[in-house]
């Protein structure tokens, strides 16, 4: 392994604020905007304290589907069974990533939310999208929050918004140039010791899966973006990127402010309303598999209570052919008496 590694000194063994002490039978959410760092902290967690980790999304297009990308992250399969309450009362703790707003947390449960340049997460982003996803999402759709994640800016004030007792935050520009402090962050967040100070590089990722570790930017690419897209960025972003201390995007105009203004708020609120609509349709969907759902289940329980009433019937058409017979051989033997 030598020349893809690098390598670490081992965290000191200093008390753990007593705020965030570590519960041992929990669940540790991996939580991110998604091409936040994510998977480059779970390749942390692998390779240092030796520990896989989960997915709540499973990644079988991407992660899972590659052998030697899965074993250098240490992706573990979530079971379509998966008991999280149970999972609660492990002796060790659990590591699952998610890329979800935050929307509340269990109290025995505790999370690290890894943060990146919103231009950099968002404009990756956007290229993970047009290679391993089977729907077509346009730039500013990705931006103001599609498919899921919702936008960078309100995922991570949402996140934010969480109980910093329970919820550490990482920067991703940190945790490139020094892993050291994602895995102070692991061991204090779980309790748990590193057995390794081995971490691999972000080239040595690239390496092994140049499509999915594409190019670990900082910075990100505006370049990549159109000059409304990059304006459009700013509207949706901008107040959230200035209060996490990354610098404003600007976009070069080619009309007044006032027009420009008025252009984006309209694009806003399309986007806004396609994505109200979409979710409506998501919601109408699930209405119908549920009432489908339903329907499935009088259906069985309509076979199970005909093949009751089958099975009862075959009893009774037995009951009567036995009495059948037995009256007939009855009559049968009187018959033979009488003309004796």
């Amino acid at each position: 392994m030598d020349g893809w590694i690098r390598q670490y000194p081992l965290p000191r063994q200093r008390p753990i604020p007593r705020t965030f002490a570590p519960l041992h039978t929990m669940i540790v959410w991996l939580a991110s905007y998604p091409r936040s760092g994510n998977t480059f902290l779970r390749t942390v967690l692998k390779q240092t304290f030796g520990r896989g980790s989960h997915s709540i999304y499973g990644d079988t297009h991407d992660i899972a589907a590659d052998r030697d990308t899965r074993e250098m992250v240490g992706h573990l399969e979530l079971p379509s069974n998966f008991d999280f309450e149970e999972a609660r009362n492990f002796p060790e703790p659990i590591f699952i990533k998610t890329h979800e707003p935050f929307q509340g947390m269990d109290a025995r449960d505790r999370a690290l939310y890894i943060i990146r340049n919103g231009l950099a997460a968002t404009t990756s982003y956007i290229h993970y999208l047009r290679t391993f996803s089977p729907h077509f999402f346009t730039p500013l759709e990705v931006i103001n929050g599609h498919p899921f994640a919702d936008s960078w800016a309100r995922h991570v004030l949402s996140w934010q918004s969480a109980d910093p007792d329970r919820v550490r935050t990482l920067c991703f520009e940190d945790v490139i140039k020094n892993p050291g402090a994602a895995i102070q962050s692991l061991q204090e967040t779980s309790g748990l010791s590193p057995i390794s100070n081995e971490v691999p590089t972000f080239q040595n990722l690239h390496t092994v899966n140049p499509a999915f570790f594409r190019k670990g930017e900082t910075a990100g690419e505006p370049n990549s973006l159109t000059p409304l897209e990059l304006a459009y960025f700013q509207l949706i972003n901008g107040h959230a990127m200035a209060e996490k201390g990354y610098e404003s995007v600007s976009a070069p105009s080619d009309t007044g402010p006032k027009v420009e203004e008025a252009r984006l708020l309209a694009l806003h609120v399309g986007l806004e309303s396609g994505k109200a609509l979409l979710r409506q349709k998501n919601q109408d969907t699930g209405s119908q598999h549920s009432q489908l759902a339903r329907v499935k289940e009088k259906v069985r329980s309509l076979a199970s209570e005909n093949d009751r009433l089958r099975a009862r019937n075959r009893r009774l058409e037995a009951d009567l052919d036995s009495l059948y017979s037995s009256k007939t051989f009855r009559i049968t033997e009187m018959l033979n008496k009488m003309f004796r």
